[in-house]
């Protein structure tokens, strides 16, 4: 899924970078700009989301459940409305067979076979309900942070035990890193660089949903199937993957910025993307916002005309392109 959004959104920036005859581009309207840093951050999203589920797989398999859930769950969302602003942008080389843009057709066509995997969205939903009361009552601010490996695709893991993987999740360390790079935020100054004040808010905003959702689930009983199965309670499930979808960003963000000199990424380390990542959150949330952080919005954009013309890829690793 992820392939098929990277190929989509470069075929859109091509389209938007292109000249034409008075000299200007698609680029020149901020709504565009919108749509391509929200789908390149969309995409930053769902890797760092699946870059904790897989790895947890190995560091933390009795707690991974939940996240494989949230994963498979949001990025299928997160892809499609990515996808339809992006046609906006395309207009009627939407529909194009052949050319330039035909790509862009393929992938959004082929989407709904991707994300459909072993069960639908509400399958998913259901996947992590039930775990959400015990992690109110006996995890959210009580679990200890997972291992910094978690975040950090370029170290070995253990070998993999397939015998450990649990159905129902005994802890949240994720959302401990949350709770954690909030406090680290709340101490430092404003040297963490473009948008240092905004996402100590933001981080603040999403450890107060969390809290939200702590007194949302801790006097529901496990295993209250009539609960569980309440729209309301559909729509908090919702609501928890954005904020373990936070809490993955911060975490990876947090290590590359920690990272020895030559190890990290430079993009990676600075706070601009998780920033302009958390606002993001925040804003589908419904949550109080800052004001709007334009120069973080200002360098991811260029960060997506920089991948585009050095051909790498639209994820955590900026790979080269064939």
């Amino acid at each position: 899924m992820l392939a098929g959004a990277d190929t989509a959104l470069r075929t859109v920036a091509r389209f938007a970078g292109r000249s034409r005859a008075d000299g200007r581009s698609s680029l020149d309207v901020r709504h565009v700009r919108d749509v391509l840093t929200g789908g390149f951050l969309d995409l930053l999203i769902i890797d760092c989301l699946a870059l904790v589920a897989t790895r947890a797989l190995h560091l933390l398999p009795r707690q991974m459940s939940a996240y494989a859930a949230a994963a498979a769950y949001l990025a299928p969302k997160l892809v499609a409305e990515s996808m339809d602003e992006m046609s906006a942008v395309l207009g009627e080389e939407t529909f194009a067979q052949d050319g330039a843009y035909a790509m862009f057709q393929k992938q959004r066509r082929d989407l709904p076979v991707t994300s459909l995997g072993h069960a639908g969205s509400a399958g998913r939903q259901v996947s992590i309900l039930p775990q959400l009361p015990y992690f109110a009552r006996h995890a959210w601010f009580a679990d200890p942070e997972p291992p910094p490996d978690l975040f950090r695709p370029d170290r070995e893991l253990p070998p993999l035990d397939l015998s450990q993987p649990a159905l129902l999740g005994d802890g949240d360390p994720l959302a401990a890193t949350l709770v954690a790079c909030t406090d680290l935020l709340e101490d430092a100054d404003d040297g963490v660089g473009p948008g240092g004040p905004a996402l100590r808010f933001l981080a603040r905003v999403l450890t107060g949903e969390l809290a939200e959702l702590k007194k949302a689930f801790e006097n529901v009983a496990e295993g209250d199937r009539e609960a569980l199965s309440s729209p309301q309670s559909f729509g908090l499930a919702d609501r928890y993957t954005l904020v373990l979808a936070a809490a993955a960003c911060l975490g990876v963000w947090r290590e590359q910025r920690s990272a020895p000199a030559g190890r990290a990424d430079a993009f990676l380390a600075a706070p601009a993307w998780v920033t302009a990542v958390l606002y993001r959150l925040v804003a589908r949330l419904g949550l109080p916002l800052p004001d709007r952080p334009v120069e973080p919005q200002r360098l991811v954009l260029e960060e997506v005309v920089a991948r585009l013309h050095d051909r790498r890829s639209y994820d955590l690793y900026a790979s080269p392109l064939a």
